[in-house]
């Protein structure tokens, strides 16, 4: 897996890459978010336009992320999930937890940013 780090103006955009899978990288976007919280980085936006893949470890992980941002006052929402990925969202229920969007551009407005994207 492999994420890279945009700045939107006052958002940032983690575009995530790859199986959000178990493996030995399973705890590596938790650490990333846990990262940008400690620099007061409280807006994030996880990009999954990459992700064809994903399975309980990686749910486990955005929730954990989620968690972590929350308790330190910051938001995550999800952008661009393959079909599938939405579905297991709806299942699990975890849907109501994330704000989830198509557009980049009304991500970023939903944050409060008027920056154009």
């Amino acid at each position: 897996m492999k994420i890279r780090e945009r700045q939107l103006g006052n958002v940032v955009c983690l575009d995530v890459e790859g199986r959000l899978v178990a493996s030995a990288e399973d705890g590596f976007l938790k650490d990333k978010v846990n990262s940008l919280l400690l620099e007061g980085r409280r807006q994030i936006l996880l990009n999954f336009r990459g992700v064809a893949q994903i399975d309980t470890s990686g749910l486990a992980a955005i929730t954990a992320a989620r968690a972590a941002a929350e308790r330190n006052g910051g938001v995550i929402k999800l952008l661009n999930l393959a079909p599938r990925i939405y579905d297991l969202l709806v299942i699990t229920r975890l849907s109501t937890l994330f704000e989830v969007f198509e557009s980049e551009a009304e991500a970023v407005e939903s944050f409060g940013e008027r920056t154009a994207v």
